[in-house]
């Protein structure tokens, strides 16, 4: 009764036709597969990238291999998952913070954010030392996140802080390009006030962490979110030097809206986010190119814009099954089940691009999957184990 119950609320919640579902498991498994190949674990990736050190492309990898696991029930995903959290934990500087993996020694708070998603994803999946682990990572960053340090913690002379949270509900950047940035950062006041934090008092119930999570997402609604849809960019660096629409800002706040509205206990939050994303959702709709991607093609900027389908899958299965939406996500998930489309948009390619659109396609296949920072519920478990059995 339990899996035929799951079966059915899959069918009723998930827009992907039967048939596409199996091409769409085809191709994660594939992408979990090169990953796998990528030797994940080791911190180093098998690349020539440039970001092939960095903490939040291998933090996403290690959330894709997660679903994976809970999708094929392949225990070889996990394990390098947890390898890589392992690796993750190691490399934590005493004061709490993460070297986001660049050569320029940047402590740099949204990639860590970005980077934990993976403790809170595999954290159903351990057992209680490495819980207990994880949590203790997670609780040292966030007081680092808060509280500051009092000297630059790579000891390179750019100085202490008070804290990266301001009074406004936005988060600053950290250490950047060599020098301390205290101002407000729109993409670290949605992955690490959105993501992170809200997934943190998930796990611990810490009144301190949903206050943050909190202001942080409205600080999104009603400052960075503009009314045609596009999320500005406060910082006094743009990223990616991205001119036109910032599809990365829509990826990165729109994952980080829909953690704090899975996991924060405020109803009237919840609403909030569901009214006010409806202008983003818009935008998507309206600025998607031909093929079905978004941003200039080939450009950074559209490397880090694939979230925007997950953004809206998690539109249509929890506030609006709007059928222009559904579209949308179809005309996505054609364009990367091409195998010419999706190597040439960088799928087992680019190791930005694959991290991200794992993550997608783990959410078409199964909406909610890289969503958990829990344990399991004694129904989730049943079924877990049914699934596995069979």
């Amino acid at each position: 009764m339990v899996v035929l119950g799951n079966i059915l609320k899959e069918v009723e919640e998930n827009i992907v036709a039967p048939e596409d579902l199996v091409k769409l498991k085809g191709k994660l498994r594939d992408i979990c597969e090169w990953i796998i190949d990528s030797e994940l674990s080791s911190g180093v990736l098998k690349s020539d990238d440039d970001a092939n050190w960095s903490i939040f492309v291998q933090g996403n990898m290690a959330r894709v291999l997660t679903a994976g696991y809970q999708i094929f029930g392949e225990w070889c995903y996990l394990n390098e998952a947890m390898e890589w959290c392992d690796h993750f934990l190691s490399i934590q500087y005493r004061e709490g913070c993460w070297f986001d993996g660049y050569s320029r020694r940047n402590i740099y708070l949204a990639d860590a954010g970005t980077a934990s998603g993976a403790l809170f994803n595999l954290y159903r999946h351990v057992n209680s030392k490495r819980r207990k682990r994880y949590l203790s990572a997670l609780e040292r960053y966030a007081n680092f996140i808060i509280k500051g340090c009092t000297d630059d913690p790579d000891h390179m002379g750019r100085g202490g802080s008070s804290g990266w949270v301001h009074e406004s509900g936005a988060l600053g950047v950290g250490y950047y390009e060599g020098k301390l940035d205290l101002g407000p950062f729109t993409i670290a006041t949605g992955i690490v006030g959105g993501l992170f934090f809200s997934g943190l008092y998930s796990l611990t119930k810490n009144q301190a962490y949903k206050d943050v999570a909190s202001k942080a997402a409205r600080w999104l609604l009603n400052t960075a979110i503009q009314e045609d849809g596009q999320i500005k960019e406060v910082w006094k660096v743009r990223p990616l030097g991205v001119k036109g629409p910032s599809y990365a800002a829509i990826s990165y706040c729109g994952e980080g809206l829909v953690w704090v509205h899975s996991h924060i206990d405020d109803e009237v939050l919840k609403n909030e986010i569901e009214d006010k994303v409806s202008p983003i959702v818009q935008f998507l709709l309206r600025t998607q190119n031909e093929d079905g991607t978004w941003a200039e093609p080939g450009s950074p900027d559209q490397q880090r814009s694939p979230l925007a389908t997950l953004m809206l899958n998690w539109y249509y299965t929890n506030v609006k099954r709007d059928k222009a939406v559904a579209e949308a996500i179809k005309r996505n998930y054609n364009y990367l089940l091409n195998p010419d489309k999706a190597t040439k948009f960088g799928v087992n390619r680019l190791i930005r691009v694959t991290g991200f659109v794992g993550l997608v396609l783990a959410e078409l296949i199964s909406p909610g999957i890289t969503l958990h920072a829990e344990e399991w519920s004694t129904h989730e478990l049943w079924s877990a184990c049914s699934y596995l059995a069979v």
